[in-house]
């Protein structure tokens, strides 16, 4: 069995190879095949390709022998159209040659027309001027000859003034180097004399200011002399131009008004000129020697040069220029690299110099007072809110101050005016944002006591016997809690009860007089007795501060001023328009000036009177 499988197995192999060998005799037979047909179509190709380039040669011959004749022709054409615009662009020079020529021609006629028009005018005005005419010309020529020399002699002056002025620039030098020498050895010989030199040094010292004094008195005079003759060539070159102004005057004869009106206008500008150059020589000269028995001390040249308080105001400005430059350059770093810690650097700094603006003014008008004898009540409105605002920033100030004393405790005090600025700074450092939102903050804590005022005085009023003024005032209570803004003529109703009856600052009860302290940012902390001292002096300076502003009058305040003014007396200015603060005030300064200072406790209600409800109504009363 298995070696017919073998047998098979070798059989078909067989079979497979043979099948093989005939397959690859056919495909030899077919290649060869196609390689002869191949071979004879490209034969026949080779033929005909002679004969399609025979027929492509013939035909490129046709083609170059018809382009020929084609340029050929198109030259021609070309040359007879350019012989065409020649012959046109030469027969219209032509013709704009002969237009020009005529044109000149008419135009040399009427030349000639017009000069011997001017020659028959000026024929018969010679005839006229006569002998009157060539005299004037001989006299133009004989003038603008001189004029000429003038003009020379002008550049040689100015030549020889340049000269002059070097002399006198080396002269003064000189004497400038020789007198500083002679001080400084003036200075030697005194500390040697101080050394013990006795009478010798005396003798020395007169004998060096005679010299001195020699010498002075030897540049002087050369300086006259030069300055002499300077005068007198300049008076000289003046006598000659004077004799031509004649001798031009006499040729001209009879010239015409306008020829004399403007020889008038030369001769004035030239006799200026010549004044005007004397001024100046005249000035030069007295500028560096002056005229005897007026000349200016000679001043030592050492003090003038190095004099200590000459020396200390030169030091003083190049520190100043310096430190300036260099807090710019500082300035910018920490704008470009730190920008928020430049702003708080900037605020600080802006700081500073208001407060020592602020120190300035209050020591002026502190010496003022002084030396004038001006008491607080009649300073002008100005001043005495300056010195107000100054006392409060200084109390404020004063222990910020006490703390920094301690060594290392600056930076406490930083960290704390960082994180603090509204309790620890003063109103100089804070930034605008800060000023609104700092003041808002306490204005609505002072307004939380409008109410207990408005309480108390409702209770104060139910214990006055007198039925009319009680009246008036619970009305004016309810009026304020109904969220209405009571008139100037109802507050000041009531003014009875607040000089001598319950509602005095004297007869207030201490609660009560401690709801009225926040109003005016005074502490409610302190005794009884020192809360009413304290608001007795508080309202007496508001009441003189009234007074002076209505002196002053409101409308000179700027819009600033008057939202401070409007500030301090109740009310939130920052909140409002710049008319109503000015509308507010002006009713504020109606109850003021119908007051007196028996009735301060009417002034201090009227914070909460007048700006409770202003303008809208407040939600502190209703809440």
């Amino acid at each position: 069995m298995r070696g017919t499988k073998r047998r098979k197995q070798q059989w078909g192999r067989e079979g497979e190879e043979r099948r093989g060998e005939e397959r690859r005799g056919e495909e030899r037979r077919g290649e060869e095949e196609e390689g002869r047909e191949r071979r004879e179509e490209r034969r026949g190709g080779e033929g005909g390709g002679e004969r399609r380039r025979g027929e492509e040669g013939r035909g490129g011959e046709e083609r170059r022998g018809e382009e020929r004749r084609g340029e050929e022709t198109r030259r021609g054409g070309e040359r007879r159209r350019r012989g065409e615009e020649r012959r046109g662009g030469e027969r219209g020079r032509g013709e704009e040659r002969r237009r020009e020529e005529g044109r000149e021609g008419e135009e040399r006629r009427g030349g000639e027309k017009k000069r011997g028009e001017k020659e028959r005018r000026g024929r018969g005005e010679k005839e006229r001027r006569g002998q009157g005419g060539e005299e004037r010309r001989e006299g133009e020529e004989r003038g603008e000859e001189r004029r000429g020399e003038e003009r020379r002699g002008g550049g040689e002056e100015r030549r020889r003034e340049r000269e002059r002025r070097r002399r006198e620039r080396r002269r003064g030098e000189e004497r400038k180097g020789g007198e500083r020498r002679g001080e400084e050895r003036g200075v030697e010989r005194g500390e040697e004399r101080r050394g013990g030199e006795g009478r010798g040094g005396e003798e020395r010292r007169r004998e060096e200011r005679r010299r001195g004094k020699e010498g002075r008195e030897e540049e002087r005079r050369e300086g006259e002399e030069g300055g002499g003759e300077e005068r007198r060539g300049g008076e000289g070159r003046g006598e000659e131009r004077r004799r031509g102004e004649k001798e031009r005057r006499k040729g001209e004869g009879r010239g015409g008004e306008r020829g004399e009106e403007r020889r008038r206008r030369r001769g004035e500008e030239r006799r200026g000129e010549e004044r005007r150059g004397e001024e100046r020589r005249g000035e030069g000269r007295r500028g560096s020697h002056g005229p005897p028995g007026l000349q200016r001390p000679v001043r030592s040249s050492l003090s003038r040069h190095y004099s200590s308080s000459s020396v200390r105001r030169s030091l003083g400005r190049y520190v100043q220029t310096r430190l300036q430059r260099l807090n710019s350059k500082y300035e910018s770093f920490l704008k470009m690299r730190f920008p928020r810690f430049y702003q708080l650097y900037h605020t600080f700094m802006e700081g500073f110099k208001l407060l020592f603006h602020d120190a300035k003014e209050v020591q002026r008008i502190k010496t003022k007072m002084i030396t004038s004898g001006v008491q607080f009540q009649d300073l002008p409105y100005r001043d005495m809110e300056k010195l107000r605002q100054v006392r409060r920033d200084l109390i404020k100030a004063i222990p910020l101050v006490l703390i920094s004393i301690p060594p290392l405790a600056n930076y406490l005090v930083f960290l704390m005016m960082y994180f603090f600025p509204r309790q620890i700074l003063i109103p100089q450092f804070w930034t605008p944002r800060q000023q609104v939102e700092f003041r808002g903050v306490y204005h609505s804590l002072r307004a939380r006591h409008h109410w207990p005022v408005i309480a108390g005085l409702q209770n104060t009023g139910r214990r006055i016997k007198e039925g009319q003024l009680q009246g008036r005032l619970l009305d004016l209570c309810a009026k304020l809690q109904s969220g209405q803004h009571p008139a100037v003529s109802e507050i000041l109703a009531v003014r009875g009860l607040f000089s001598k009856r319950a509602l005095a600052i004297k007869r207030m009860k201490a609660d009560h007089m401690r709801h009225i302290s926040p109003l005016l940012f005074l502490t409610p902390r302190l005794p009884g007795f020192l809360v009413g001292r304290r608001l007795n002096s508080h309202a007496l300076e508001l009441l003189q501060l009234d007074r002076a502003l209505a002196r002053l009058g409101p409308p000179q305040l700027t819009d600033s001023e008057i939202r401070e003014a409007c500030y301090l007396r109740g009310i939130n200015s920052y909140g409002l328009h710049i008319n109503q603060c000015r509308e507010w005030l002006s009713q504020w300064l109606q109850v003021s000036s119908s007051l007196n200072d028996r009735e301060l406790s009417l002034l201090l209600h009227s914070l909460v009177f007048l700006s409770a409800n202003y303008p809208t109504g407040s939600s502190q009363l209703r809440n």
